[in-house]
């Protein structure tokens, strides 16, 4: 229960962000497309393991305000490939800085296999952490491209341990409403 309650405040959190009425400041920006996945090493967790760049979709939401402050939400599709069918995660993002940024959020995956045994249960992982660092370049005033290099931790104890495994990088597009 926990779970769906943590997953549902991170949705609605993303809803009341999308409905600001300071969206008329046109520092809101909604996002989707492709973002290339690139990683450092191998990801090896919960019984599932990426151990090649990939693909996936994403649907974002971005909130700029005071100039260097901004919350992003995303939530990213993999299709998934072998015996994962796919992933969904969602992620919320407090982000300082403009064309250079950092940022800490949190994260859950939800994983789906095709078909499931003891060792492979299809359902949510635990709430996660993750920096990030981006580039933020704005193309005339409507469009955003962000190229992103994000640090994943099951809890912020494990920061202490830095992997680089854990770190993927990739690119999306945001246009700016």
């Amino acid at each position: 229960m926990k779970k769906v309650m943590g997953s549902l405040i991170l949705v609605g959190v993303l809803c009341g962000i999308s409905v600001s009425p300071l969206m008329a400041e046109n520092n809101f920006g909604i996002g989707a497309g492709a973002y290339y996945n690139k990683m450092l090493g191998d990801l090896d967790r919960d019984n599932f393991r990426f151990d090649e760049d990939y693909v996936s979709y994403l649907f974002s939401l971005k909130y700029q305000f005071l100039g260097i402050l901004a919350v992003e939400g995303i939530l990213d599709y993999y299709p998934g490939s072998g015996d994962l069918d796919y992933t969904l995660k969602p992620m919320g993002t407090a982000v300082l800085g403009n064309f250079i940024n950092v940022g800490v959020g949190i994260n859950k995956s939800y994983v789906k296999y095709e078909l499931e045994d003891e060792g492979k249960k299809s359902g949510w992982s635990d709430l996660t952490y993750h920096f990030k660092l981006g580039l933020q370049i704005p193309l005339g005033d409507t469009l955003w491209i962000n190229a992103d290099a994000y640090y994943f931790l099951d809890e912020l104890k494990d920061i202490e341990d830095f992997d680089k495994d854990y770190i993927t990088f990739g690119a999306r597009v945001h246009f700016r409403l």
